[in-house]
């Protein structure tokens, strides 16, 4: 079995595609234009051999070499993002690589539930980013509230980050966005001493320290930005802590957590917080909460 025959038939579509610079639909135009189309499912082995064969038709000799380079990759074990070296986020495509957390499309609802309270108050200027990793979460918060302007003000947004590695990748994405957003390098605990915000966000490492991961997750991902401690709680107790001490009068903490957690984080947040919610993610697990400091 050759190394593009390990790749699902998908990927091999979305890596043709990037090294060509284009979307999977003008890739499925330009196979068509070539007599061919796109294997229906990924039991169609008479078709992995036709994607090999269109991607040495559609691409030159340097554009192969880098397909071939990232296909090796893949077939390695690599996570596609790292592979490709971005990953998509709401609106966003954002530099990813071996050092920092992958975003997830769950984190995605975190977002739209910090943009609801935006929308809703317009007092809410300043916000906290806890443990930024890729800056998906703040980046996201500028560029959808800049392109919506409603109602019209400018976020003053921290982004605290304390691992070199994902440093690296948050400054690179808020410079592709142009994103006047201020890195503080820094472990939470030290940062933004006597600081205070209006909005507070975090996803923190949630995944207890037992809880087998897939092989790709655990192989390559950083460990630091997955695990929460024994089961799962102690991480996000920290940064509940450090969260608390950040909030004005009014203030909002909205974290993401691990759906086996809800509960005790719900009566964590109840300590020290009012109106406490929990929300559910994409596929209706319990997944989030907030909470308001009188």
């Amino acid at each position: 079995m050759n190394t593009i025959s390990k790749i699902a038939i998908n990927e091999q579509q979305i890596l043709l595609a990037h090294v060509l610079g284009i979307s999977r639909k003008d890739l499925s135009k330009k196979i068509a234009e070539l007599g061919g189309k796109f294997p229906a499912n990924e039991t169609d082995l008479s078709s992995i051999s036709k994607i090999e064969n269109f991607s040495e038709k559609l691409l030159d000799e340097k554009q192969l070499d880098q397909f071939n380079q990232l296909i090796n990759l893949r077939s390695s074990g690599q996570p596609l993002q790292y592979v490709m070296g971005v990953a998509p986020f709401r609106y966003l495509e954002l530099f990813v690589g071996p050092g920092v957390l992958i975003p997830r499309p769950e984190t995605e609802k975190l977002v739209e539930i910090a943009l609801n309270f935006i929308w809703a108050n317009s007092e809410i200027v300043s916000v906290v980013d806890l443990g930024a990793g890729s800056g998906a979460i703040s980046i996201a918060i500028y560029a959808e509230v800049a392109m919506k302007n409603m109602p019209p003000r400018t976020l003053q947004i921290s982004a605290v980050e304390k691992s070199e590695s994902a440093i690296e990748y948050l400054k690179k994405n808020i410079a592709k966005y142009e994103a006047p957003i201020r890195v503080v390098e820094s472990d939470i605990g030290q940062a933004l001493i006597g600081v205070k915000a209006d909005l507070i966000l975090a996803n923190p490492p949630y995944i207890p320290d037992d809880e087998i991961l897939d092989k790709e997750v655990s192989d390559h991902e950083p460990q630091i930005a997955l695990r929460g401690g024994s089961d799962g709680t102690q991480v996000p107790g920290y940064f509940f802590q450090n969260a608390v001490r950040m909030m004005k009068s009014n203030a909002i903490f909205i974290m993401e957590h691990h759906e086996n957690s809800a509960a005790q984080i719900k009566s964590l947040f109840e300590t020290e917080l009012v109106d406490v919610v929990s929300y559910e993610d994409l596929n209706g697990r319990a997944r989030f909460t907030s909470g308001r400091k009188i």
